[in-house]
């Protein structure tokens, strides 16, 4: 199964899981609803990741291994099948952190780097999705886990996520690793604008050519007057 088949497989069982998990504290409907919201992020992060280009896929293909094993790690609580009086709240939560964390790290936040490289307005539409969900979990957790790890969890998971979604390698190390390969070869292959650039200041004297244009002009009008003046003096006379 590729990566898309894979997710999709994954975000179906979240879902299912945490419907469950609302059937469960169904009497309690804080709680119920809060695992509900988390049902319905399952299902909209689905339906972002079929909107997602084809050739975002095919350009992970070569990781594609590595990202599977992510998904698959976080796969262990579709086999639990027990009622829910045997299943406290502190464990539905810990199994939630179990389900949610590969994924989260090791799948979204690679996916939204590389969506940044090329197609920015899908990348923040899917990072605000993925964040929504992430942060959600953390206040179920936060508010009704009471176990400081777990909560810890939680936090670490969001500021994780924050941190590896926003890492710039795939925009600006890239960027400037190509910059700098392209000054190198304009500044071997293009030395004639150099030149050029040499011979501006030249041409950016214009005052001097007039100058002299103008003393010459002065120079030569001399003779004239001096043969005006000899000839009326041969007028006089």
């Amino acid at each position: 199964m590729n990566l898309q088949g894979s997710l999709a497989k994954f975000l179906k069982t979240g879902s299912i899981f945490y419907q469950k998990r609302a059937e469960c504290f169904n009497e309690n409907h804080i709680v119920r609803d809060a695992w509900l919201r988390l049902a319905e992020d399952m299902d909209w992060q689905a339906s972002s990741l079929k909107g997602l280009p084809p050739a975002l896929w095919n350009e992970i293909q070569a990781s594609q291994n590595e990202l599977l094993g992510s998904v698959a790690n976080g796969f262990p609580i579709k086999g639990d099948s027990r009622p829910c009086e045997a299943v406290p709240l502190q464990e539905s939560i810990g199994q939630s952190l179990l389900l949610e964390e590969p994924v989260v790290l090791g799948i979204y936040a690679p996916l939204i780097r590389k969506l940044r490289t090329a197609w920015t307005n899908r990348a923040l539409d899917f990072y605000v999705i993925v964040k929504s969900h992430v942060t959600g979990l953390m206040r179920l957790v936060q508010t009704y886990c009471g176990d400081p790890a777990l909560i810890q969890r939680a936090a670490s998971l969001l500021e994780s996520f924050e941190k590896e979604a926003q890492e710039p390698e795939f925009i600006v190390i890239r960027k400037v690793a190509r910059d700098s390969r392209s000054r190198k070869h304009k500044d071997v292959r293009a030395p004639r604008p150099k030149a050029r650039t040499a011979r501006k200041p030249s041409r950016k004297v214009p005052g001097r050519p007039l100058a002299s244009r103008a003393r010459s002009a002065s120079k030569a009008s001399k003779p004239l007057v001096r043969k005006i003046r000899i000839s009326s003096r041969r007028a006089s006379r």
